[in-house]
């Protein structure tokens, strides 16, 4: 994400890049706050860590 920063705060006093510069603050300000949302709801999920123990502890049940 610092790469897209940096390139942007070279660009920025360009003048010919003032528009392009202004939609792609935009764009990443946007993508940045998608991350911190898929962040967040990742961390929020439980994932049961045992899965392949309950699947043989399944399969011993039906012997």
């Amino acid at each position: 994400m610092m790469h897209l920063h940096r390139a942007i705060d070279k660009v920025s006093n360009e003048p010919d890049f003032k528009e392009s510069v202004s939609v792609l603050t935009v764009v990443v300000r946007d993508y940045q706050q998608q991350l911190d949302k898929m962040k967040e709801a990742l961390g929020s999920m439980e994932i049961p860590l045992n899965h392949n123990n309950q699947h043989q502890g399944q399969s011993q049940q039906s012997h």
